[in-house]
């Protein structure tokens, strides 16, 4: 990981753990998320719409980390938000999916 992206994920690990930080409003301030899908319980959680241009694997990172600053450690997918507008799966339009409990990246 850069510099950079572990700077990024330090600065959005510590907003969400703020007091008035909200998971939802903390995934939106990755830069290129379109749109957020919370399923509790669901086999993935969270599915993030993302525009790929901006996409970066570190993402996934960032995300369990705001995720586990308000105790959730389920399943984070990025999407490809113009593939999913078009009618592909979630699975078809994967840019990157993980499991925050373990931090096992799961392949496309």
């Amino acid at each position: 990981m850069s510099g950079v992206a572990f700077a990024a994920v330090l600065f959005l690990a510590a907003a969400a753990q703020a007091a008035d930080s909200d998971p939802d409003e903390m995934l939106r301030q990755i830069p290129g998320v379109v749109d957020l899908l919370h399923q509790p319980g669901g086999p993935i959680e969270w599915t993030v719409d993302t525009r790929p241009e901006f996409y970066k694997p570190a993402d996934l990172q960032v995300a369990c980390h705001i995720l586990a600053g308000s105790g959730d450690t389920g399943q984070v997918r990025f999407v490809n938000a113009y593939m999913v507008h078009v009618g592909k799966t979630f699975r078809e339009a994967s840019l990157g999916h993980i499991d925050c409990k373990n931090g096992e990246v799961v392949t496309p």
